[in-house]
């Protein structure tokens, strides 16, 4: 375990021992594992130069457009989908709150009313996750540090005050992990999973941990996905996706990516602009892990997407997905808490002027009940949101 304090010991003998088990452990963390290594397997990925056709590996398609009546229902960006109980639940991080919608997407509640320093209120929120063994909402502020609790109807619980930054928070079971970037001198490029016992915050274990950061680079989606029962991440610069169970590391992938992954070693002393030129083709950050028990899908830095057999051990890129949506993407998004779903959302605009362009030039929709969608959207509404499930 890894604690806030160490005792110092006058004994030598004592001392040595310590520093000797100290070395170990660092050892064992700094190599990406811990004491918890999991089953480790290799897998290759095959490129195709085509799309995908989405009921080809998914089905239970479904729409929703959430209600934007009023402010506290708006949605100004959407940094992560939950969902529990026919509900779904929207991180807004620009909007500093978390919006909840039935699914249907009539509109909750939102934590708008519990912004504020007095008690039970919070300053910033940056990410949040479920637990959904005693359906709540765990969400993590940066501005002071803690995690509000809220139930499904985002009425607020407790507070779990903590002393840490973390990037992504996801429980699972009787545990909480945390991303984090270490603050500490001389460590400031760490990055570390840590796991912690859900009803005492006091002490951890790494479960993970490496020193691969470059200057000014980041992804754009998420690295960590919980659906309750597995936790699945993969950190920063690293071609490997970790799932976690029951606190452990209990598989690992490691992708070769055919000689498409970036050279850290070339990349850390560049700089962002140089690190961006040279790296164009080449994949560098693994975001937006879904998953079911089979199949894990996931995007990368680049405009696509990946789709790993877990029985077969091989992995596909495909340049897009085909939906039976008109206006479909590929960057997907996992529905946290929610087992084997994903989405991906269409913004207001992009609806609006494809309505537009479709009726100007007396165009047909593919299907008559897009054209019920499509036709009523205004530019004022919130984002609609395509639901599914891996098969």
């Amino acid at each position: 375990m890894e604690t806030g304090k160490i005792k110092h010991y006058k004994s030598n003998y004592i001392v040595t021992q310590f520093k000797t088990i100290f070395a170990i452990t660092l050892c064992s963390i700094y190599s990406c594992t811990s004491t918890n290594e999991g089953i480790s397997n290799t897998v290759k990925m095959k490129f195709h130069d085509s799309s995908i056709i989405a009921t080809d590996f998914s089905d239970s398609f479904k729409s929703i457009k959430p209600e934007s009546a009023t402010n506290d229902a708006i949605i100004t960006n959407i940094e992560r989908v939950l969902g529990i109980n026919d509900r779904f639940f929207v991180v807004d991080r620009i909007g500093n709150k978390i919006i909840a919608y039935d699914k249907d997407g009539k509109f909750i509640n939102s934590t708008t009313r519990l912004q504020g320093r007095g008690k039970g209120e919070y300053i910033r929120i940056s990410d949040a996750t479920i637990d959904t063994d005693d359906n709540l909402i765990f969400a993590y502020c940066d501005a002071p540090y803690q995690i509000m609790v809220y139930d499904i109807d985002l009425n607020y619980k407790y507070t779990i005050n903590l002393d840490f930054y973390a990037k992504e928070i996801a429980v699972e079971g009787n545990h909480i992990y945390t991303l984090c970037q270490s603050d500490k001198e001389g460590e400031i490029n760490q990055f570390e999973l840590r796991c912690y016992k859900k009803n005492d915050m006091s002490k951890y274990d790494v479960l993970l941990k490496h020193e691969k950061t470059i200057a000014g680079v980041r992804g754009f989606g998420k690295s960590m996905n919980s659906d309750g029962e597995h936790c699945y991440i993969s950190l920063p610069f690293d071609n490997s996706i970790y799932c976690l169970d029951n606190g452990k590391i209990e598989n690992i992938w490691t992708i070769n990516f055919n000689g498409q992954w970036f050279d850290y070693e070339k990349a850390k002393i560049q700089s962002k602009n140089d690190f961006f030129d040279s790296n164009k083709e080449n994949n560098w950050m693994i975001q937006n892990i879904c998953f079911s028990d089979s199949i894990i899908i996931f995007n990368t830095n680049k405009t696509g997407v990946n789709i790993m057999n877990l029985n077969s051990k091989e992995c596909d890129y495909y340049t897009s997905i085909i939906f039976p949506f008109e206006l479909g993407r590929s960057w997907l998004m996992p529905i946290g808490g929610m087992k084997s779903s994903f989405c991906y959302n269409i913004s207001a605009n992009t609806i609006v002027e494809y309505a537009r362009f479709i009726n100007t030039n007396n165009r047909i929709y593919k299907n008559e009940s897009h054209k019920c969608i499509y036709d009523k959207y205004d530019s004022h509404d919130n984002p609609l949101f395509i639901t599914a499930k891996i098969r």
